[in-house]
């Protein structure tokens, strides 16, 4: 059943895209200056930005999933999984969406750019279009280091379908990645603030 990895794939591009089209163009009107010299730290407008990545990223990709759970087969068995995958995903992909979106620039073109360099290769070693077990080796060693392979495995057993890990096993990973992303978006926005205020 392909509508699990359609819903993850929904979440991951959707979640993802809002950092780097948001600061390009809070930079070229100029409001990005406001908001690194207002007394909010960076942290909380990283913060800002990953949660509003992910809140949009969770109610795009409930298009897909009310679609599919209304016109196919598709039924939900487990909707805690389900959840979890689509939190913990959708935080975890803005998180890496909000990373991408550190480089000094004015344009969101140069950065999506950037971010679909990214995004793609993650893609295609996450195991959504390939399960795990009839990927070649290198595609398993490869995509543990995708957060998409945990965020399509959640969604995989929220759909009763058999899992490659467990549910601990992708929630922490997916955790893990997006406590990741958000220390490193703090990282390289501090290193970029200075060129922009």
């Amino acid at each position: 059943m392909m509508v699990p990895g359609i819903v993850a794939m929904a979440l991951f591009f959707t979640a993802s895209a809002v950092g780097p089209l948001v600061t390009p163009w809070e930079r070229q009107a100029r409001t990005y200056e406001r908001l690194v010299t207002s007394p909010a730290g960076l942290p909380a407008i990283v913060g800002g930005d990953v949660l509003s990545g992910g809140l949009f990223g969770v109610l795009l990709s409930l298009v897909p999933l009310t679609g599919s759970v209304a016109f196919t087969s598709a039924v939900v068995s487990n909707p805690f999984a389900l959840v979890c995958g689509l939190v913990l995903g959708a935080l975890a992909f803005s998180g890496l969406g909000v990373v991408l979106s550190a480089p000094a620039t004015e344009g969101p073109s140069q950065v999506m750019m950037l971010s679909n360099l990214v995004r793609l290769p993650l893609m295609f070693v996450s195991g959504v279009f390939i399960p795990h077990a009839d990927m070649p080796n290198w595609g398993q060693w490869l995509s543990p280091f995708s957060p998409l392979s945990y965020c399509a495995d959640l969604v995989r057993i929220g759909f009763g379908e058999k899992a490659y890990w467990t549910v601990g096993v992708d929630a922490m990973a997916l955790g893990g990645f997006m406590l990741a992303f958000v220390l490193l978006a703090v990282y390289f926005h501090h290193k970029t603030r200075d060129k922009f205020r």
